[in-house]
């Protein structure tokens, strides 16, 4: 169990309030993404090819019935986004957000990102009422992306 000091739970107290039952579509966080950062919509034939034979074994396995219900974007390399495609071109082409709108998945190549994402996502009211495993790993997000802040 992880020990919250003060300004931390005052954080999370801060997040909560804004993002608690207000969770978005994958429509209303593509907006959001595109407000945040600087992205372009990618086609899936353009990923690099380790991130398609990741989504085509997705597709394989009955994740997902089809590529088209995915939206991809990529970060463009703008001063906007220049924290998370710094840390992230050591291995990649690109930093890329894929959003799956049936299953509400969201995936990123940026770890930072992802937990932005996730976090910006929400979470629900019921959730937080009943103490649900959801409302748990939100609160680990918050968590693990202040620490990685902090670290930097």
């Amino acid at each position: 169990m992880s020990c919250i000091d003060a300004a931390a739970l005052t954080t999370i107290e801060r997040l909560l309030a804004v993002y608690a039952d207000r969770v978005k579509t994958i429509d209303e966080l593509g907006l959001w993404l595109h407000g945040e950062y600087d992205v372009e919509k990618i086609d899936f034939e353009q990923m690099y090819e380790l991130a398609r034979r990741s989504i085509e074994r997705r597709i394989e396995l009955g994740y997902l019935e089809l590529e088209d219900e995915i939206e991809i974007y990529a970060l463009l390399p703008t001063p906007k986004n220049e924290k998370y495609v710094a840390d992230n071109m050591h291995d990649r082409n690109y930093v890329y957000v894929i959003f799956e709108p049936l299953s509400k998945r969201i995936h990123s190549n940026c770890t930072v990102l992802s937990l932005e994402l996730k976090i910006a996502y929400g979470i629900t009211q019921e959730d937080m009422d009943k103490r649900t495993f959801r409302l748990l790993n939100y609160l680990a997000r918050i968590d693990i992306l202040a620490q990685v802040r902090d670290a930097k």
